[in-house]
């Protein structure tokens, strides 16, 4: 699951991960970002796609983001 937070971060917005379990995955990720300790990792932020259900958006923060 870490793979995804470090695929959204190299990423300009974000990815998109289609699963048939939304909360199952959504934990999943949620506990290996806490796991990672890696403080880079909370410039992202999950949400649940409001066009596909079966979707999930790992996006930055951009109020965070300088460029």
């Amino acid at each position: 699951m870490l793979e995804y937070w470090y695929q959204a971060l190299e990423s300009k917005f974000g990815i998109v991960i289609k699963t048939d379990s939304v909360s199952a995955t959504l934990q999943r990720l949620y506990q290996a970002r806490q796991a990672s300790n890696d403080p880079e990792l909370n410039k992202l932020h999950l949400r649940r796609s409001p066009v596909d259900p079966e979707a999930i958006w790992i996006v930055r923060n951009n109020a965070q983001e300088s460029d």
